[in-house]
Order: structure tokens, then C-alpha cells, then sequence
């Protein structure tokens, strides 16, 4: 199972979700990489209950008829979280390729296909988190990943007894903190592929116009194949700007 975050009522960008990147929604590039793998799964989308929603809501079910909605809290996106894993888990026990609930961020287009197959097919030890969506011991990309909580994990930090080792913005960032033993990140790129570390989430509209150029100038399709040589050659590309 994969939940996707979102939501429009972003300060510094708003209706972000639904802002475009070489003609393209953001949201249609999270979705897209997340949808293009060889298997099914079930793909949520986790929204706040709010009427600016509306329209983001529209659109997926428009574009993505395959995609679950599950709409909660606007402030506590924990409880949204909560709400759609509790909502969709028979859908997940009846999921055999994959032992565990991957957690997107809806703010990087620029999402890799191979990281979230990654997380999607990987085996998880019993109450182990696992992520390649950032690495703070190595240099590289910031927004091309996500996380994994194996089956135990997610059912008792929704449900059970680490409830409250539950951050109510972040969901899962305390978790570092207090159990930094069983979070390990995944390597699917090669170790010291990268020379520098860059960020491709989306947040300002500075941001916006630096990947909207990025998909031109590196001829980059929603869903397609990102290779760890062209997330290189971005990472030089920035910071020689």
C-alpha cells in the first residue's frame, strides 16, 4: 500500500498540487510514479476534508480512477494517515508483493520509479522503518524517494502501543529519534554515486521554475525512468548555477 500526501492550501505556493511542471499537474507526476510499477497495489491519496480540496479531488478521480481517496484532518496529517490505513487494510493484507505501507510526499515530481519499487517489493524485519527518501550521512537528491514501515510497525504506530511515538506534521520524524536502530535507508543508487546534495521537492515558485526548466533541459516525462546518471547530471547542473 502507498498513502500519498496532499493537500492545496500550501502558504508560500498555493493549489501547488495541481500547479504544472512541463504542462503536467505535480500531483499527475506523484501519481504517475507511483502508479507505473509492474504490480498492482492500492495507491491512496491522503487529503484534508477541507472544500479547498474539492478540485484536487476532482481531478485525481478524473485522471486516476484507480487511486483510493481517503479525506481527513487539514492540521493533524497523522490522523489522516491513521484514517486511510485503517480504512483500506484489507486491501493490504490481500497485497502479497509487498509486506509493508510506503509513505509519499505529494511535493517532488521528480519522484524515482526505482526507489518506490524498491520500497514497494522489499522485505521488512519485524518492526523496522525503511527509507530512501533522504540519507543525512551521504550527499545526494532530496525528493525522489519515500519510506516503508513494515506491516507490525505501521499497525502499532496507527493502532497500538507506539501511538505515541507518532509526530501529528510528520508522521513518522521521531521515529529517527527514538528507534534510530530500526531505521535503515536503502541504497538503489550506487554508494558516493552523487558529489553534492540537491533538493527537487517543490515549495516556492522559485522551485516551480527550476523544475519546470529541469524537465525541459533533461527531457524528463512523468512516470518515465529516471536513471541514477540523469539525477547526477542534475545534481552538477545545480550547482554549477
Amino acid at each position: 500500500m502507498i498513502l500519498v500526501q496532499a493537500r492545496s492550501t500550501s502558504k508560500r505556493l498555493p493549489n501547488k498540487s495541481l500547479l504544472s511542471i512541463g504542462g503536467v499537474a505535480i500531483i499527475e507526476w506523484v501519481l504517475s510514479a507511483c502508479l507505473d510499477l509492474e504490480n498492482e497495489h492500492t495507491v491512496v491519496l491522503c487529503i484534508p476534508n477541507t472544500t479547498e480540496e474539492l478540485e484536487l479531488e476532482s481531478f485525481v478521480r478524473f485522471k486516476f480512477p484507480r487511486v483510493r481517496i481517503f479525506k481527513g484532518s487539514e492540521e493533524n496529517v497523522f490522523q489522516r494517515f491513521q484514517g486511510a490505513y485503517k480504512s483500506h487494510l484489507d486491501e493490504l493484507l490481500a497485497e502479497n508483493i509487498s509486506n509493508g505501507v510506503i509513505r509519499i510526499c505529494a511535493d517532488r515530481p521528480l519522484l524515482s520509479r526505482y526507489l518506490i519499487s524498491d520500497l514497494v517489493h522489499i522485505d521488512h524485519e519485524v518492526d523496522q522503518l525503511l527509507y530512501n527518501h533522504f540519507n543525512p550521512l551521504r550527499v545526494g537528491p532530496i525528493g525522489i524517494g519515500g519510506e516503508s514501515m513494515s506491516r507490525y510497525l505501521a499497525e502499532n504506530l496507527f493502532t497500538g502501543k507506539m501511538f505515541a511515538l507518532a509526530n501529528f506534521e510528520h508522521v513518522t520524524s521521531d521515529l529517527y529519534q527514538t528507534m534510530p536502530e530500526n531505521c535503515k535507508f536503502i541504497e538503489t543508487f550506487p554508494e558516493k554515486y552523487f558529489e553534492s546534495s540537491f533538493d527537487l521537492t517543490v515549495d516556492t515558485a522559485e522551485d516551480l521554475k527550476m523544475l519546470n526548466q529541469l524537465v525541459v533541459d533533461f527531457h524528463i516525462i512523468p512516470g518515465g525512468d529516471i536513471s541514477a546518471s540523469q539525477y547526477r547530471e542534475i545534481g552538477n547542473f545545480l550547482c554549477k548555477k
